[in-house]
């Protein structure tokens, strides 16, 4: 379900860079990876109620930066965390 758009892109419009000095390959094309289906997510983006279905993509498409997003993810993990200390 990832958007192939790049692939469909020929070399010579678009040429293949290579990563940085000191950088390797296999990480730079997993950031790339990775932040491309971030970014392809701009549609999908919805509440989290889940914190293990926790989409990051709410981190750059949400109107405020991710700002209300990642206080929720600090109050879901307080309260987990508080739910497991009075288990206790």
């Amino acid at each position: 379900q990832s958007n192939n758009l790049l692939q469909s892109i020929s070399d010579e419009e678009l040429p293949p860079v290579l990563p940085p000095t000191g950088i390797d390959i296999g990480q730079w094309e997993a950031f790339y990876f990775e932040f491309g289906e971030l970014l392809s997510n701009v549609c999908c983006v919805q509440p989290c109620v889940n914190e293990a279905k926790e989409d990051d993509s709410a981190l750059l498409w949400s109107t405020d930066r991710g700002v209300t997003e990642l206080q929720q993810r600090r109050e879901r993990r307080a309260q987990r965390a508080s739910d497991a200390l009075g288990t206790i």
